[in-house]
């Protein structure tokens, strides 16, 4: 029925016309013949009879214009759609009047339309009532967006980062220059000797198929096709050095972060403003030094 649901949403945001809908549905010999029960339960699934400021906390999941297509974006969304099927409906009808032309449709049913109705939007209010619960704190970042400024949740901060419209909280510039405390930690390390022979001793071309390596067969990583095409044009070695550095570190390290870890690489792969800010942390004492009282006190 999700997709009938889907369907519906789509029609009713072109027209608004209930009875049309009810009229195709049900009663065109042509039609699917949907019961009448379904139908009402299908197009309280489309919540055009729900008030719009009951889920219009969910516009935090919108596409963010101008950033990737990730591959986990694109499941998300899905199994959005898939479990608030009416997200995407633009119109409200009060559900007395949707009721009312169900009843002028099916008189036979007045006394069961309005509980019908009821009980599905009142289903529909609590899962997302628990929803709303369980995002919270994503929530409360976007919450701090002002002056044109977006806040989001790490792994979408990072993937996203602009460095315009959308920011980073103190965290989550923590985060990149503790990034780029443990590279230079690692390039200074003496017990990283054979890797650096491997990141100082060998030509770019070398190093992005090192790159690959990791990639494809150690750290499992969908990277879209705009961050492979920007590995492949990179021409300053540094970066690439401080790229592969980073997956090395990565791999030898014992976390228990791992997804965690596993998102700032993809985000730091996807967009080059983060790549960008941990080589700028990596030559700024300053924010060293910061870490290193940081890494003292914790």
């Amino acid at each position: 029925m999700v997709g009938a649901v889907k369907l519906f949403t789509y029609y009713l945001n072109l027209t608004n016309d209930i009875d049309g809908l009810i009229n195709m549905a049900c009663k065109t010999e042509t039609g699917p013949k949907y019961l009448a029960s379904d139908l009402i339960r299908a197009i309280a699934g489309t919540w055009i009879c729900l008030p719009p400021e009951k889920f219009s906390f969910m516009d935090v999941f919108g596409k963010v214009p101008g950033h990737p297509h990730i591959v986990e974006r694109q499941l998300g969304t899905a199994m959005l759609d898939m479990m608030f099927t009416g997200r995407e409906i633009k119109t409200y009808i009060p559900v007395e009047e949707v009721a009312k032309k169900f009843k002028t449709h099916f008189p036979e049913l007045s006394s069961n339309i309005d509980t019908l109705l009821q009980g599905e939007l009142e289903r529909i209010e609590q899962k997302l009532s628990l929803f709303h619960f369980r995002i919270a704190h994503v929530l409360q970042l976007a919450e701090q967006n002002t002056d044109g400024k977006t806040y989001m949740a790490d792994e979408e901060a990072f993937l996203y980062y602009d460095g315009d419209s959308v920011a980073l909280t103190e965290a989550q510039e923590l985060k990149i220059k503790m990034v780029a405390y443990a590279i230079n930690r690692f390039f200074t390390d003496v017990n990283a000797d054979l890797f650096k022979k491997v990141l100082y001793m060998q030509p770019i071309e070398y190093l992005k198929r090192v790159f690959a390596g990791y990639v494809y067969e150690k750290q499992n990583l969908v990277l879209t096709e705009e961050a492979w095409q920007r590995v492949v044009e990179i021409d300053d070695i540094h970066v690439m050095r401080v790229i592969l550095a980073k997956l090395i570190i990565d791999d030898i390290s014992e976390t228990d972060d791992h997804k965690v870890e596993s998102d700032f690489r993809k985000a730091m792969l996807e967009n080059k403003k983060i790549i960008e800010k941990i080589i700028a942390y990596m030559d700024d004492e300053q924010a060293m030094n910061e870490v290193e009282s940081f890494i003292d006190k914790n």
